[in-house]
């Protein structure tokens, strides 16, 4: 089935079925593939793709309190091309990705990867992003102090030394 995607054959796109059993063959990296081509011949779908990937990406960041990989966000992505590929609506398609969110150990925890020593280490930026906001403000990281923690100012000791929280007035 990829071959005539990319072979743009539509005509024999349009007789080939898509099932469970043929996609349980491609790989995640093909389903998306073939997703991407196939909704590359329809704007309108092709839309939708790139919502999903952008709201995918927002609220999986606002969830896990930290910027996703890309390879995170193509493993959601996944969960939303299978269920359109079996012919799910936008919305429907996309909670199967908001599940997968939600039931990650990134939302469940405050999770910092690849700790296993019981020697106290530097904390990353948007794990202190995520500690501060907890103290301070009960809730999750906002906009701005993701921001300082992308750009590595939140780690600055001197950032930290001057004692006011970030975003005080908030």
């Amino acid at each position: 089935m990829l071959d005539l995607l990319l072979a743009n054959d539509i005509d024999a796109l349009e007789n080939q079925r898509i099932d469970e059993a043929g996609l349980a063959k491609l790989s995640a990296e093909d389903r998306q593939k073939a997703a991407e081509l196939m909704h590359a011949m329809n704007a309108f779908d092709r839309q939708l793709l790139d919502r999903a990937r952008e709201d995918l990406e927002q609220f999986a960041r606002k969830a896990w309190r930290r910027e996703l990989t890309s390879a995170e966000l193509d493993r959601l992505m996944a969960f939303y091309i299978d269920s359109r590929l079996q012919g799910a609506p936008y919305d429907m398609a996309a909670k199967q990705s908001v599940r997968a969110i939600l039931c990650s150990p990134h939302f469940i925890y405050r999770y910092q990867p690849g700790r296993n020593s019981e020697e106290p280490y530097p904390i990353e930026a948007h794990g202190l992003a995520d500690r501060l906001a907890a103290v301070f403000w009960d809730g999750i990281p906002d906009e701005q102090l993701l921001a300082k923690a992308r750009d590595g100012s939140l780690t600055d000791p001197e950032v930290l030394a001057d004692g006011s929280p970030p975003n005080a007035g908030r």
